[in-house]
């Protein structure tokens, strides 16, 4: 018993020491002149806020905010040799010029000078200090003090040439070629009474650790100050500060850079001055020549280089084998073996031994998987398996194979998963031999797991599916295969299987699945999911035999470590993104502190207990704000106020960043409030293109992803004014118009309204017109019809009338007959024919009486002329009332314009009585002789008042008879008839 814990303490030790023979080296960032885009030599370094670094260029200022460089020039060809952040202005120092950069009200860093206010100096400002409230930039032989807050500057010379200076304390100290100085309180620059050193020493570096003051020398190497003055500080590398030249130095607690000209920094610390590390060409460093270092916050170090810029991670856990170019080509497995560490690349298995690598022989080609079985190790690959002893090495013939794994239930049987199928490896002797290929089953088998039945192996397809297959004892005949099927494309190429405890897991592209043995089925398994990264897809998953969980989650490395009360809170990001190998992702657990992972170039060493997973991530801040259409600098950071911009920069890219240079990949979430409210995914993008945002109040936050819950939120406010169609002075000219508008849309009605209702007047006096004129045709036709009725009547009257007249004069010649019968009846007389006479007489009375004017007659003749010649009669009784009724007949004829022979004959009387009569009547009348009596009597109705008949009605009621030219009317007798 005590001989094997002896065995085991000696074994520990030796594999503890193998672990470090191992040249195992920092993470060194190598920035080329190209990738930063200024001059080659970089002097002084200086962190800035937000994580930003300043380097003085050889063009210039050179800022880098950890997703670009920003090149500010001071003027054309001026070497910036010194700068110094301080608050929000970074001072720096040219050859005869000094200043500082501040930011404009958009946060572009413009210079102004200083210099221009300091008379009588020159020489190079090496170096820029804050001493208390003061800027001090020291030069060759003067002290500059600036204070910012009274914009006043001062100078102090120097009666030396001064190397270098440092604020140690409360003062200002300067390295110089007479010796160590210091800026007294009466602002005079004297010798500091601890410098013992000899008069070649020329000092470069001053600095201070705690209360101890520290001297760097260009070639003595460090002192440190006691009591009595200055003495050596010894370090194990006193061959490099022996063989090379200091040019700067700088530190961070108790480690101490050394930059040399030839041969790169040392690295020291004085708390242990054993401990040294070197850092060269060799070391992955671009150039030996350091002009300038300095510690950031996180306590890794910046190199200003005379070619490029250099990072060195110091405080990272991992640490690649090889620093630039990988001698043993690109890693995928590793092993450690009998003490010995075993390397499997795609040009086969190397061995570390005695300080160099060792190509094993036989084992050329692509090598998947290095695997220890009992005393033997297994290196599987394109040529088949390299079994590797103690006394040596022999090759089993087979086709390609993934991985060997030892049988549950037969321990001199060996199962191997090919390209194609499953092999059989049986021992023969001592040695293990091809026994037989399992001709049941073909395929892939690569990540095949043994399940809990012996004989019975797990495979992942890469078309969608999970066999279980059972074979028998001799592995000759397949008994049993029972198909999971999933959907197309659900599990990567070369996913994978691992056992965390009791469950068997899978990785697929929608999450994590288990088997579940009561159902057997496989279903999800959030609660491993919530202890990762979420639902998502991991590209590789394994289980230490600490019990760690290594899984790969969008190309980074993670580590969930097992601790004692359970699972860490959260997963701790390794990174490495860029530098796995493609689809074969190798860790091996050497032991509980040392694990190697297989990586692009070679391999690299991680310390599981060194991850912090609660270690501060870098800041996120907003570098600048462009606007997309016109390609201009809106603002370059978080001004004080949240900028305004027009609607015509509603397009716009808002770059951000977090400066943290030791992780290859910083993934980002952000959104913008006041548009949406949800966290992007995950994305390596710096930058955010916005277009055509409305106008508006925004928030645009920004985060790192990987920093958790508790991660620190960059926030930029800004807002988008409407377009000038859409502010408040247009929305009240809208109103104005729209007032205006309605006003005169008003005016237009009404005035619409108005000529409507005029041309409705005009059409209603116009229809009242076409209804008056209708009305009057309409009268005219009814007083034509009542003409027509009139005339018809008058007609009638006239007939009758012309019928009594005719009636009459009929009478008047049957008297007239009668008359003449009475003359022959008086001749009969005279023949005395008594008789017959008596007869005669009778029969003549009785016509008589027949044939007798009856007085109707006249009154019907009376009425119906009365009627034609309105009321004539009336008139004529009215102004002639002594009238008879003969006279009123023969005024009546007169008016008819009868002659004087048809009225003789309608009065029965003779010609001579009828001028008789119409005399007579004109002496009634009282008429001159100038009057014509039928013209007086056509007038008389119209005098009246009346208009009668005219005389073409009368004509064509009346019409007269015919008259004989030889008969006289009225008018030819002048005079009186009775002469």
């Amino acid at each position: 018993m005590k001989h094997t814990c002896y065995c085991l303490t000696l074994l520990c030790l030796v594999f503890s020491a193998t672990l470090h023979a191992l040249p195992w080296q920092r993470k060194v960032i190598r920035y080329e002149r190209n990738q930063y885009g200024a001059g080659w030599q970089n002097w002084m370094i200086a962190p800035a806020p937000q994580g930003r670094v300043c380097f003085a260029n050889a063009g210039g200022l050179l800022v880098w905010d950890g997703a670009g460089w920003e090149l500010c020039p001071v003027r054309q060809g001026l070497t910036v040799y010194s700068v110094r952040s301080v608050a929000d202005r970074i001072y720096i120092g040219c050859r005869n010029e000094f200043g500082f950069f501040a930011p404009d009200p958009q946060g572009v860093l413009t210079y102004h000078s200083l210099s221009l206010n300091a008379a009588r100096w020159g020489g190079i400002v090496w170096n820029i200090l804050e001493l208390g409230s003061e800027i001090c930039f020291v030069s060759d032989g003067h002290i500059h003090l600036y204070d910012p807050r009274a914009d006043r500057l001062r100078a102090v010379p120097v009666a030396a040439k001064v190397n270098c200076s440092a604020v140690l304390g409360q003062h200002l100290y300067l390295g110089t070629d007479q010796g160590v100085w210091w800026l007294n309180d009466r602002e005079q620059v004297v010798p500091w009474e601890r410098d013992t050193l000899p008069a070649d020493r020329k000092v470069i570096s001053l600095f201070e650790v705690g209360e101890q003051q520290y001297v760097v020398t260009a070639k003595s190497g460090l002192y440190v100050a006691d009591q009595q003055g200055l003495r050596p500080f010894p370090v194990s590398c006193e061959d490099f500060v022996r063989d090379n030249q200091m040019f700067c130095a700088a530190s961070s607690g108790s480690l101490v850079a050394l930059g040399s000209v030839q041969e790169g920094v040392l690295l020291i610390d004085v708390d242990d001055p054993g401990r040294c590390e070197r850092f060269a060409l060799e070391q992955g460093l671009g150039n030996n020549t350091v002009l300038g270092l300095s510690f950031d916050a996180s306590g890794n170090l910046w190199l200003g280089l005379d070619k490029g810029i250099g990072y060195i991670d110091l405080q990272a856990s991992l640490r690649p084998l090889f620093p630039v170019v990988s001698p043993i080509s690109t890693g995928y497995c590793s092993a450690f073996y009998r003490g010995e560490w075993y390397l499997g690349t795609n040009q086969g298995v190397y061995c570390w031994r005695q300080g160099e690598f060792r190509l094993i022989k036989g084992s050329g080609g692509q090598t998947w998987s290095l695997r220890g079985i009992g005393d033997e190790l297994f290196a599987c690959g394109d040529n088949g398996i390299l079994v590797i002893t103690p006394s040596g090495s022999y090759r089993v013939h087979s086709a390609g194979v993934w991985d060997i794994a030892p049988l549950k239930a037969d321990r001199n049987r060996l199962i191997v998963s090919a390209y194609s199928s499953f092999y059989i490896l049986a021992r023969k002797g001592d040695r293990w031999q091809f026994s037989h290929r399992t001709e049941s089953y073909y395929g892939s088998t690569h990540g095949s797991v043994e399940a809990d039945e012996s004989y019975s192996f797990w495979i992942v397809r890469s078309a969608g599916e999970i066999h279980r297959v059972t074979f028998d004892l001799r592995f000759d005949t397949l008994l049993n295969r029972r198909i999971y099927p999933f959907d197309p494309g659900t599990f990567g190429q070369n996913t994978r299987l691992c056992r965390l405890e009791n469950d068997l897991i899978a990785c697929a592209r929608t999450g994590i699945y288990r088997y579940v043995k009561v159902n057997d089925s496989w279903e999800r398994f959030p609660q491993l999911e919530e202890k990762l990264l979420g639902a998502r897809y991991y590209e590789y998953m394994d289980v230490d035999a600490e019990q760690n969980i290594w899984f790969m989650a969008g190309q980074e490395l993670y580590l969930l470590r097992r601790q004692q009360e359970g699972y860490a809170p959260r997963p701790v990001k390794i990174g490495l993104s860029d530098e796995l190998a493609a689809n074969q992702v190798s860790v091996t657990l050497a032991d509980p502190q040392m694990a190697v992972i297989a990586v692009d170039n070679g391999f690299a060493r991680i310390d599981p207990g060194q991850l912090a997973p609660d270690r501060e991530s870098a800041p996120v801040y907003i570098r600048k704000v462009v606007s997309i259409d016109t390609d201009s600098l809106l603002c370059q950071g978080v001004p004080d106020s949240a900028p305004i911009w027009p609607y015509s920069m509603n397009s716009v890219r808002i770059g951000f960043a977090s400066p943290d240079p030791s992780s290859s990949r910083v993934y980002y979430s952000y959104r913008l409030r006041g548009m949406d409210e949800q966290w992007s995914p995950p994305s390596l993008h710096t930058s955010k293109d916005y277009t055509h945002l409305p106008e508006g109040s925004y928030v645009f936050e920004v985060k790192r992803s990987d920093a958790g819950d508790g991660a620190e939120i960059a926030a930029f406010p800004f807002v988008v004014r409407p377009p000038w169609f859409r502010t408040l002075w247009a929305r009240l000219l809208y109103a104005a118009f729209i007032l205006v508008g309605l006003y005169l849309f008003y005016r237009r009605a009404i005035s619409g309204r108005q000529r409507i209702i005029e041309q409705k007047q005009v059409e209603i006096r116009r229809q009242k017109e076409l209804h008056l004129a209708e009305s009057r045709v309409k009268d005219q036709a009814i007083v034509a019809l009542q003409n027509e009725n009139l005339r018809a009547e008058l007609r009638h009257k006239t007939q009758e009338l012309t019928g009594y007249m005719l009636n009459v004069k009929r009478k008047n010649e049957i008297l007239e007959g009668v008359r003449q019968q009475v003359l022959a009846l008086a001749d009969d007389l005279q023949q005395a024919d008594q008789a017959g006479l008596r007869d005669k007489i009778r029969r003549l009375c009785r016509e008589i009486d027949k044939n007798r004017v009856d007085d109707r007659d006249f009154e019907v003749f009376y009425s119906r002329f009365d009627f034609i010649h309105r009321a004539f009669f009336a008139l004529l009784g009215e102004r002639y009332p002594a009238l008879t009724r003969n006279e009123k007949m023969l005024c009546a004829y007169l008016k008819m314009n009868l002659t004087t022979k048809e009225i003789a004959s309608l009065l029965n009387l003779s010609f001579r009585s009828v001028e008789v009569n119409r005399y007579r009547l004109r002496k009634k009348m009282n008429l001159d002789k100038g009057v014509n009596l039928n013209e007086f009597l056509q007038q008389l109705d119209a005098q009246a008042g009346g208009s009668g008949l005219s005389e073409e009605e009368i004509a064509v009621l009346f019409p007269s008879p015919e008259i004989q030219p030889d008969e006289l009317r009225e008018g030819d007798l002048s005079e009186d008839p009775t002469q």
